[in-house]
């Protein structure tokens, strides 16, 4: 028999037998997961608290008995992936607290006038995916052991401020068109990877730290902040060649001349 729950339930599995009551007291109860022994658990019921992805399999329960050994039927037990679904049109302030062992995805879709603030701690692996279109403020604070997927889509004046710690890898992906803020602070232990696409009147700020490997991809169209700092950093790059290229020039004079006094001399 399968039977499904959700990430956080509480789960009690009985062992069910039609053995005489008089040998209550005599019955010895063994719990098995997935043909594995469960150390501890020698009750006639099996409780299992907070279950996460990691508690499916299916269970069965021995009982050893003066009559000999009998198993009861197996259960099987599958853990529904917690899913948050959030549809927001037209004024709505959201905020969500969420703590979970398991794995959790979040949908946040927005139009018009929202403000979304979220706080998220997860021990799985967990997906966000905000789309939002126009006038939307989202703020967001993650920390997961696992893997961490976020996907931000933003149509026309919206700030996005987001700080997130992952111990596993990292994907980031943003897409803003028109007037939107993004403040992103990132610390991760293992992979990271940035995508940012911008396309008019976007300020992106950034602070980044990995102990993995780090990808980042920026592709900036028309009024952005961050094409100030790339022509900054361009200029300065600019700046720097010149001198470079200066004293090399210069050195090269200082040797002829000095090339040309040896050989006066002579």
């Amino acid at each position: 028999m399968k039977r499904s729950v959700y990430e956080g339930d509480d789960l009690t599995i009985d062992c069910t037998h039609n053995l005489p009551v008089g040998l209550r007291n005599l019955l010895v109860f063994v719990w098995l997961k997935d043909n594995h022994c469960l150390e501890g658990e020698n009750n006639s019921n099996l409780t299992l608290k907070r279950v996460v992805t990691k508690t499916n399999g299916i269970y069965v329960c021995t009982i050893q008995s003066p009559c000999g050994n009998f198993t009861s039927d197996s259960r099987e037990i599958k853990v529904e992936e917690l899913t948050v679904v959030i549809l927001v049109i037209c004024g709505v302030s959201v905020s969500m607290c969420v703590r979970t062992d398991g794995e959790l995805t979040v949908v946040i879709i927005v139009i018009c006038g929202v403000s979304v603030s979220m706080c998220v701690r997860t021990d799985g692996e967990l997906t966000v995916v905000i789309i939002v279109i126009c006038g939307v403020s989202v703020s967001m604070c993650v920390r997961t052991d696992g893997e961490l997927t976020v996907v931000i889509i933003v149509i026309c004046g919206v700030s996005v401020s987001m700080c997130v710690r992952t111990d596993g890898e990292l994907t980031v992906v943003i897409i803003v068109i028109c007037g939107v803020s993004v403040s992103m602070c990132v610390r991760t232990d293992g992979e990271l990877t940035v995508v940012i696409i911008v396309i008019c009147g976007v300020s992106v700020s950034m602070c980044v730290r990995t102990d993995g490997d780090l990808t980042m991809l920026t592709i900036v169209i028309c009024g952005v902040s961050a094409v100030v700092l790339i022509l900054v950093l361009g200029i300065g790059m600019k700046i720097m060649l010149k001198k470079e290229f200066a004293k090399t020039k210069n050195r090269r004079q200082q040797n002829a001349q000095n090339l040309q006094s040896t050989t006066t001399t002579e």
